[in-house]
């Protein structure tokens, strides 16, 4: 009786358990879906391609490397786009790593091993199509608000 009793309770526990787990991936679904509806009021997305032909033709602009499923670029995304619409910057172009992956994964991997991105968010100030400077973000807004106004 004692081990069906001790059976019962471990079923019932991974059950829950079960069941939590799903509730954390829905969760986390819809913070990615949200994360990217916000993203369209001030990102453009750019494919390897875009982001190529940005260097062939040697721009100068900010490029914000992040993915909407990445739970630190959830966190950075709305203090970022508070200081994007702060500075009047317009549209940011977006490297959507899942996007990219998705489409091409040995292009994504080669383009961000190029440029040395190793983690995301990641913002990529480029000057005349070289690589100028990047910022992974902190929580530090001050530290955001600089970094933007001396590579915007």
């Amino acid at each position: 009786m004692k081990k069906w009793i001790a059976m019962f309770v471990a079923v019932a526990a991974l059950v829950t358990l079960s069941a939590c787990g799903g509730a954390n991936s829905k969760t986390a679904a819809e913070k990615a879906k949200q994360t990217e509806a916000a993203g369209k009021n001030f990102l453009h997305v750019i494919t390897p391609n875009d982001w190529q032909t940005k260097v062939k033709n040697k721009a100068s602009q900010i490029i914000y490397v992040g993915r909407p499923t990445c739970e630190d670029c959830q966190a950075f995304q709305p203090m970022f786009q508070k200081e994007v619409k702060k500075q009047k910057l317009g549209k940011i172009d977006y490297y959507n790593v899942d996007k990219a992956r998705k489409v091409d994964e040995k292009a994504m991997t080669a383009l961000l091993k190029k440029y040395d991105i190793d983690s995301v968010p990641t913002l990529v100030a480029m000057k005349d199509g070289k690589v100028k400077a990047t910022y992974s973000p902190t929580p530090d807004k001050k530290k955001l608000a600089d970094w933007l106004k001396e590579y915007k």
